[in-house]
C-alpha cells in the first residue's frame, strides 16, 4: 500500500510541476509580450512636427512678438548666417560664431563624439535626403548640448508625410519648435 501512495504522491508532484512550468511559461509569454509592447508605449511622444509654410501662415496674424519671433525662424532657414556643417561627420563651418547648424540624418548621432562649438547655435536644420535616412531613429535629445537652440528643423528631399517623419524621430524633452518642409532637388 505504501508503494501505491508513493507512485500517486510521485503522480501529484509530476503533475504540479507540470502545472508550474505551463505557469511560468505563460509568464514568460507575458513578460515578452509587455517588453515588445513597450518601445511602442515608450516612444508615444508629446511633440508636434509642422510644416513650415503652415506655421509661417498660423503665426502671421498673431500677436507682434509671435510674428518677430516667426521672421527670425524664416530668416535663419531661409537666409545666410555663419553655420556649421557637418556631412557624413565631417565638420565645415562658414562665417564666425555660428548660428546654425545644418547635419545630415545620418550624422546626427555622432554629433556628441564630434564636440562642436555651437554655444550660440538657433537653429539646426536636419538635411534627409533620401527615404532610406528615415529607417535609422533620429534621437534628438543630442542637441541638448547646444544650450540655445529654438528650432530644429528637417528638410526632406523627397515626399513625405509628418505622420512617417514624427515616427523617425525620438525626443525625451520637447522644447524645440520642430517644423519640416520638402525640398526636392530640381
Amino acid at each position: 500500500m505504501s508503494k501505491v501512495m508513493f507512485l500517486k504522491s510521485q503522480a501529484k508532484i509530476m503533475e504540479n510541476s507540470f502545472q508550474i512550468r505551463q505557469f511560468h511559461h505563460l509568464s514568460l509569454k507575458l513578460l515578452v509580450m509587455l517588453f515588445l509592447a513597450f518601445p511602442i508605449l515608450g516612444f508615444s511622444q508629446n511633440f508636434k512636427i509642422q510644416n513650415t509654410e503652415d506655421y509661417f501662415k498660423s503665426v502671421q496674424n498673431t500677436e507682434v512678438m509671435k510674428n518677430k519671433s516667426a521672421n527670425s525662424i524664416k530668416s535663419l532657414i531661409k537666409d545666410l548666417h555663419p553655420s556649421l556643417y557637418v556631412d557624413n561627420g565631417r565638420v565645415n563651418s562658414y562665417g564666425k560664431n555660428p548660428i546654425v547648424l545644418f547635419v545630415d540624418a545620418n550624422s546626427v548621432s555622432k554629433l556628441k563624439e564630434l564636440k562642436l562649438e555651437g554655444n550660440q547655435i538657433e537653429l539646426v536644420t536636419i538635411k534627409i535626403n533620401q527615404k532610406s535616412d528615415l529607417v535609422n531613429l533620429i534621437n534628438l535629445d543630442v542637441f541638448q548640448q547646444f544650450s540655445s537652440i529654438k528650432v530644429i528643423h528637417f528638410s526632406l528631399g523627397f515626399d513625405c508625410d509628418v505622420e512617417t517623419l514624427t515616427k523617425s524621430v525620438k525626443i525625451d524633452i520637447s522644447k524645440y519648435t520642430l517644423l519640416y518642409s520638402i525640398e526636392k532637388p530640381s
